[in-house]
Order: C-alpha cells, then structure tokens, then sequence
C-alpha cells in the first residue's frame, strides 16, 4: 500500500550546503532528501545559501530549499541554528 503525501510528515532537514563541495555528509544529506521525497514526503531543507541551479535541482525532485536568516555577527553555519519563521515556510509543493 502507497503512503499519500497527506499521511507522511514534513521533513525538515538542515544543510550547510545543497550541491556538495567535498562530498560527505553534504552529498548524504542531499540524498536522503531526495530520496524521501521520491517516497511521498514533503520534504524542506534550511541552507543558508542557495543557486538559482541549486534551487530548479531540488525543485524538479519535490525538494523545497529555504534559506536560512542570520542574525548580525553569524557565520554561515551558525545562521542554520534557528529555523526561518514559521509563516515562511509552508508546504514544499
């Protein structure tokens, strides 16, 4: 029996990158996303940047990225610490 999207949770995973630099943990995030997503699940991923090329590539695999928001003085990765408002982020698709 298929699940619906309707029955599985919202994933929310948290990257400091989409497209991987160096492989590792980025390339296994990234694959665990898409990979629930092709299951049924919605699924949003927080990085704190993201290319129009990165954006269409989880696009197409019903992946939404969202960006995350720094606060002033936060490196990259520390703005991955708290998760955007919650009014910006909905349902991935």
């Amino acid at each position: 029996m298929k699940r619906t999207t309707s029955s599985l949770p919202t994933v929310m995973s948290v990257a400091t990158e989409w497209f991987s630099s160096k492989g590792g943990l980025s390339t296994f995030n990234r694959r665990l996303c898409v990979a629930l997503a092709a299951a049924g699940a919605p699924v949003i991923c927080m990085v704190p940047a993201a290319s129009r090329e990165e954006d269409e590539h989880a696009r197409v695999r019903n992946v939404r990225l969202v960006r995350s928001k720094p606060s002033p003085g936060d490196s990259k990765d520390d703005s991955l610490r708290v998760w955007p408002n919650s009014r910006t982020v909905r349902s991935p698709m």
